[in-house]
């Protein structure tokens, strides 16, 4: 889980792009830091500092491509993780009780990668989902608390390019020296074999050379990753803090619990039936304090990584804001004023939303809790097509493109199932990115990893800067404007959209999402689900990805709670437990979850004694 989640890879796409831009144009397009972000703790206790910022204009950008492409591609952490959880304060919610949400987005699959459950044991009542083999409950709640968890996103990970001394790789130079590696020996049994199969990984100052053969492309590169480092304690233990969460009943328990959580990083969201909430983000995070780790470093000096982590004391929390609500989307952990570099890759659009949908809240119930995890409403496309529309000449459409056209002006910015404005105003929006990045991805020979800027600076600098030199087809005698590409793209769209219209073709169909087998074996998946959502929107639904456990509590007295899995607890396609939950889910319905304190609580005809065959 700490690998999948670390999203290590963007330093070599990073490295490919800036040695063919150069440093200046790099910097242009790709600024680190969206200034419409808005982070997880937004009452901040640091002091105040000069921040990092979004690259200006400049004028004298001219692009140039000269330089070879380094590095072919690595595998990537997959699209479409992500998550959404908050806690609002009793203050806002209709019962005067807390209440919290949490919905992981993970890939979709039959059975789900989650595992419903309910313990019961001495001190332990305890409801919510975890992984199979894991002794306690990852994501739910007990009598009196309720927990949820977000990715953090942080870069964690870097990779050196480490300068042998000789073919031989049994040193290498560091600081002007010549350095051993240390080889680290494991013996893999394999069954029938009189002798194990060795295997030897070259280790290095930063970390293992972990493409160890000629013909691999990375076969000179050293990984560093926090998670080969020693942890913040010495008796660091990821999996008892969930199950120290599961006993907790207090703030100070829930604080103490998440001490040892080391890995992977992440947003952690708690309410209470004291009228507590709070949002701590746990992990250790590397300081930079001089150089910031988006490239592929020098493996010749030690000043190339990472010396230290940030104090425990000062990563960010948030506990009993004055907005009275926690959230996190994946979302960049601080602001500006953070005293730290915070490199990483963070969502735009969902905590944005998330948090402008909580503010306006009052007097809330968990029904609004329910609504806001299947909203499909996307910021991306509110920020983006108006600027679009208004750069867009009607007088030069034909009849049928003014007639895609009228449809996408009543669209209401919602990834609706039924709705077609999804379908047309994705497929503009794509043609007028890689029309207006061309350059960008010509780069991409021989599967190289080319790092493509994000989706915010493209529509920051549509709207504020539309003469900008991106938008110039380099191989025209003429500089082209965003207006000629946002026509040009525009017709691209409804010659490739308006057939399809014509078909019938609506976002749900369009989008294709199903729930595979996790073995991927035919007819053992769910057929095409209609439910509404997009990758940008709450409902953060993709094809093969969204929300794996939608879970909403109320800290009231009694306690409440309601969930659905999409894929219910038995793995045997024929049980009825099997493909339980999907329609619910899909609909955005929920099943109300109870915590009984004996077995003889429990409905008989749902209750299996472990050992048992009764119904």
């Amino acid at each position: 889980m700490a690998e999948t989640l670390c999203f290590r890879h963007r330093d070599l796409a990073a490295t490919n792009v800036r040695a063919s831009l150069g440093d200046s144009l790099f910097a242009h397009l790709y600024p680190e830091y969206n200034p419409k972000q808005s982070p997880v703790i937004a009452e901040e206790p640091w002091n105040e500092k000069d921040g990092e910022n979004t690259a200006a204009d400049d004028s004298d950008n001219q692009l140039s491509f000269t330089e070879p492409l380094p590095f072919p591609e690595l595998e990537q952490a997959p699209e479409g993780i992500g998550s959404n959880n908050w806690a609002l304060a009793g203050s806002k919610t209709a019962s005067g009780a807390p209440l919290l949400s949490n919905d992981p987005h993970l890939k979709l699959t039959l059975p789900s990668i989650w595992y419903e459950m309910h313990i019961v044991a001495e001190g332990v009542n305890v409801y919510g989902v975890s992984l199979p083999a894991l002794p306690s409950i990852l994501i739910g709640f007990n009598e009196q608390t309720a927990w949820g968890i977000t990715n953090v996103g942080q870069d964690v990970l870097d990779w050196y390019r480490i300068d042998w001394t000789d073919e031989s790789r049994t040193a290498y130079k560091l600081d002007g020296k010549a350095t051993p590696v240390e080889m680290l020996v494991d013996s893999i049994w394999v069954r029938g074999a009189d002798q194990p199969i060795i295997v030897e990984t070259p280790w290095t100052v930063f970390g293992p050379v972990v493409y160890d053969q000629p013909d691999e492309v990375h076969y000179n590169l050293a990984m560093r990753w926090v998670a080969h480092d020693a942890p913040y304690l010495p008796n660091a233990d990821n999996v008892g803090s969930f199950v120290d969460l599961a006993k907790a009943s207090t703030l100070e328990e829930y604080i103490k619990a998440l001490r040892p959580f080391d890995s992977p990083g992440s947003n952690i969201v708690y309410a209470n039936q004291n009228n507590d909430i709070a949002l701590t983000v746990t992990g250790r995070f590397n300081t930079r304090p001089d150089q910031p780790g988006r490239f592929v470093e020098d493996g010749s000096t030690l000043s190339s990584t990472w010396s230290d982590y940030i104090p425990y004391e000062e990563i960010p929390r948030d506990v009993n804001p004055t907005r009275q609500f926690v959230a996190s989307a994946n979302q960049r952990s601080a602001s500006l004023s953070y005293p730290y570099y915070y490199l990483g890759t963070f969502d735009d659009y969902r905590g944005r939303y998330i948090n402008r949908r909580l503010a306006a809240l009052s007097n809330a119930k968990p029904e609004d809790m329910m609504a806001l995890q299947y909203d499909s409403y996307s910021l991306k496309a509110e920020d983006a097509l108006p600027t679009m529309l208004n750069l867009l000449a009607p007088a030069d459409l034909s009849e049928k493109e003014l007639q895609v056209l009228e449809k996408l002006r009543n669209w209401d910015y919602k990834y609706t199932a039924d709705a077609a404005g999804p379908v047309i105003f994705n497929s503009w929006l794509d043609s007028l990115y890689q029309l207006t990045f061309d350059e960008v991805f010509a780069l991409r020979a021989n599967d190289a990893p080319v790092l493509y800027p994000e989706t915010w600076r493209f529509i920051e600098l549509l709207s504020e800067n539309p003469q900008d030199v991106v938008f110039d087809h380099q191989e025209t005698p003429v500089q082209e404007t965003a207006s000629e590409l946002v026509h040009q793209s525009f017709q691209q769209a409804a010659a490739t959209v308006e057939p399809l219209l014509e078909q019938g073709v609506n976002w749900n169909s369009h989008r294709d999402t199903r729930i595979p087998h996790l073995a991927r074996i035919p007819g053992f998946g769910s057929d095409l689900l209609t439910t509404d959502g997009a990758k940008d929107t709450p409902n953060a639904l993709s094809a093969d990805f969204g929300p794996s456990w939608r879970m909403i509590v109320s800290l009231e007295k009694p306690l409440r709670a309601w969930g659905v899995l999409p894929g219910g607890s038995s793995g045997n396609a024929g049980s009825p437990f099997y493909m339980e939950g999907v329609e619910e889910w899909a609909k955005g319905e929920y099943f109300e979850l109870h915590l009984h304190k004996t077995p003889e609580q429990v409905d008989g005809s749902l209750y299996l004694e472990f050992g048992s065959a009764s119904k």
